[in-house]
């Protein structure tokens, strides 16, 4: 059985929610999730990290809704890379938030 089929297979299992299909999963995608996330985040591994767990979460909560049929590697990156910018957002609201509050009191 080659990669394709197994992931295939893997994909049909966690739509039915097998923890044993969502653990090959992570097990073959973390690592290289976690490479991408660091590329694209200028090396920070605490976001990198966190990026990588939320992203598999993310993929637990939609398990019904994954095409085996599509690009799953695709699919993982777009969502990481969409938690990714949404911590660059919050991120990016405190620190305008922290100078508004520094210049009030100063």
């Amino acid at each position: 059985m080659d990669i394709d089929d197994k992931m295939t297979e893997w994909l049909h299992a966690l739509s039915k929610g097998s923890y044993a299909a969502f653990e090959s999963l992570y097990d073959f995608y973390g690592g290289k999730l976690y490479n991408f996330i660091m590329k694209i985040s200028s090396g920070d591994k605490y976001l990198a990290e966190e990026v990588v767990q939320q992203t598999f979460i993310r993929i637990w909560e939609v398990k019904e809704k994954i095409n085996a049929e599509k690009n799953f590697s695709s699919y993982l990156c777009v969502i990481a890379k969409n938690i990714l910018m949404n911590a660059y957002e919050r991120r990016m609201v405190e620190f305008i938030y922290k100078l508004f509050i520094r210049k009030r009191r100063g």
